[in-house]
């Protein structure tokens, strides 16, 4: 459960324990804990634009953001560091081909691709937003999005009138066929 006015959630003791920080029954596994995780992670791009929507449903608002706004941390910082690698084991490739060819016109084309990945190299440590830029920032919602509980009672309801009627149907069809 979620608290909304001290913002706490809270979790079934015979689950988790808050106080110890672990699982009372039985640690989830990792499949279980993916599972879960996918099915309140939404991830869309819009076809025209290019743009990538994420966004997770979680029963704090809060905690969606936080997860929003880690989620585009870590992929940011991820492919910054597998680029920075990338460009520095191609710069060490290129000075040493460098420093093994005599011709000019050789020199030249990998001192072409030295500077391309030394600017990769720049771009890769200077900039926060590597492969996310943040157009508009996570925020958490005043309004709750669901589930709508009006809609649930009156399908509820039309359900549970449904089956009532057949049942009613059902014993009265069988009392005819008795007599």
């Amino acid at each position: 459960k979620w608290d909304k006015n001290q913002d706490i959630i809270t979790y079934k003791s015979n689950l988790y324990d808050i106080k110890e920080e672990k699982w009372v029954d039985k640690i989830p596994s990792k499949q279980m804990s993916y599972d879960q995780f996918r099915s309140i992670l939404q991830i869309d791009e819009d076809d025209k634009t290019g743009f990538i929507t994420i966004s997770v449903k979680h029963i704090s608002p809060n905690v969606s953001k936080k997860w929003v706004d880690l989620i585009i941390y870590n992929i940011n910082e991820s492919m910054r560091e597998l680029d920075k690698e990338i460009a520095k084991s191609s710069i060490e490739f290129l000075n040493d081909s460098s420093k093994s060819t005599s011709v000019q016109s050789v020199r030249e084309a990998i001192s072409s691709l030295l500077e391309t990945q030394m600017q990769k190299l720049m771009l890769a440590s200077s900039d926060e937003a590597y492969v996310f830029k943040i157009i508009d920032s996570p925020i958490v919602p005043e309004k709750k999005s669901g589930p709508n509980r009006m809609l649930i009672c009156i399908f509820g309801t039309l359900i549970g009138a449904i089956f009532s009627i057949m049942a009613v149907l059902i014993m009265h069809a069988r009392e005819l066929e008795e007599t």
